[in-house]
């Protein structure tokens, strides 16, 4: 008997990230609250995840300068560099909205989402998360389980090595990304809070990549996709692949995953990753 209910403990324990993410069925939910009431070891990691849930997930807004600075900077900043950087990289297949619908039909319904350190099939009420997010949870889980013991007030996410914000293209004006990349060791891990997204539909996916100087060229890597929320919200975590990386892109796949970009650039900006 005493296996049975050590069984039972393990498998309400295994349940924390998706109640945290909101994605237990009522029952489950009971059941995983009750087990909650007792249990120690979920009571912190719980207290832990939402936290982390709360910074991916905030939904901040930026300042506007004066009419046209804003629009200068970009364009000084951003029109050489990240543009012709970006088209050196792969050549894009830009689709349009009208488009796009056509692309859909074509691939195959069945989703599978890949992100940093896990893959999912996403089901009717996945769609409402960003499956992303529990990509965070699974980097977030991992860190914790080498980490010493500290307050659990103060998630350990690595040391923070740089925060900046991407560039929205015409595609999605209003898109915004808050990327935070830290390192753990030798390891780096790539954090992304996104708002303002545009709703996908059928097959339709985010995918994150990294672009690489490569000889004379650049090469991109797929980090993986996400969904957003229906408010536009998302969350994107992965473990970043060794390397020196110049950029990092977000666009709209038409299916997932690709392993070239074919769809329309939403998000850009340079780093030093």
């Amino acid at each position: 008997m005493g296996g049975y209910n050590m069984i039972e403990q393990e498998t309400l324990c295994s349940l924390r990230e998706m109640y945290v993410l909101g994605g237990l069925s009522e029952k489950e939910q009971g059941a995983f609250e009750r087990h909650l009431l007792t249990c120690s070891s979920c009571q912190v990691e719980v207290r832990s995840l939402r936290e982390v849930e709360a910074w991916l997930l905030e939904d901040y807004a930026s300042i506007d300068p004066p009419s046209g600075m804003k629009e200068r900077v970009l364009h000084h900043v951003f029109a050489d560099t990240v543009d012709s950087a970006w088209e050196k990289a792969v050549p894009f297949v830009d689709v349009s909205k009208e488009k796009r619908s056509d692309l859909i039909q074509a691939s195959p319904r069945l989703k599978t989402v890949r992100s940093g350190l896990m893959y999912r099939k996403v089901s009717a009420w996945q769609s409402l998360l960003a499956s992303a997010a529990i990509a965070v949870i699974a980097v977030f889980v991992t860190l914790q389980s080498v980490r010493a013991p500290i307050s659990p007030s103060l998630p350990m996410l690595g040391r923070v090595q740089q925060s900046l914000t991407l560039k929205s293209t015409s595609f999605i004006p209003l898109a915004q990304a808050r990327v935070m990349i830290t390192q753990m060791g030798s390891q780096k891990q790539l954090y992304i809070s996104l708002s303002h997204l545009a709703p996908v539909t059928g097959t339709e996916a985010y995918q994150v990549w990294l672009v690489q100087p490569r000889g004379r060229g650049l090469a991109v890597h797929s980090l993986g996709v996400f969904l957003p929320m229906k408010n536009g919200s998302a969350a994107f975590a992965s473990t970043i692949p060794t390397g020196n990386y110049s950029m990092i892109a977000i666009t709209l796949e038409p299916r997932t995953i690709n392993k070239t970009p074919q769809g329309p650039k939403v998000l850009m900006g340079t780093a030093n990753v």
